[in-house]
């Protein structure tokens, strides 16, 4: 029996969430020595990590449907890990404010796809 998507792309909709509720006022807010940032690239680890699953679930579906910021959500979940001390703060502000709003929508989309489709279980969360 083939895993749904369905359980990663929502554990990525609560990243989101959680991102946007974390996320401060003003881009001079976010520092490097704020919890803020730690828990806003965690999560965003977390959406790099939950993608590339799903990539390794079933390639051919993934080529066919994931929006090409899925593929940079993927790179810059490998940029956190191998080079955490080196995320810049103004390409941190600008990832949240110009790109995570179509992100956001292209996994809206994904999951209206999917419909009811309710098979498969949820992967433990990582974040």
């Amino acid at each position: 029996m083939r895993k749904s998507p369905r359980p990663y792309l929502i554990h990525i909709r609560q990243a989101l969430a959680a991102i946007d509720a974390y996320r401060p006022a003003t881009k001079e807010e976010l520092t490097p020595q704020s919890m803020a940032w730690d828990a806003i690239l965690m999560r965003l680890h977390a959406i790099g990590e939950y993608l590339a699953r799903l990539r390794h679930l079933d390639e051919e579906a993934f080529a066919a449907t994931a929006d090409p910021s899925w593929h940079k959500a993927i790179g810059l979940r490998n940029v956190i890990s191998h080079e955490y001390e080196g995320v810049d703060p103004d390409t941190l502000w600008q990832i949240l404010t110009d790109d995570l709003p179509p992100f956001a929508k292209s996994i809206d989309a994904a999951l209206d796809q999917l419909g009811d489709d309710l098979s498969g279980s949820p992967p433990a969360d990582p974040a």
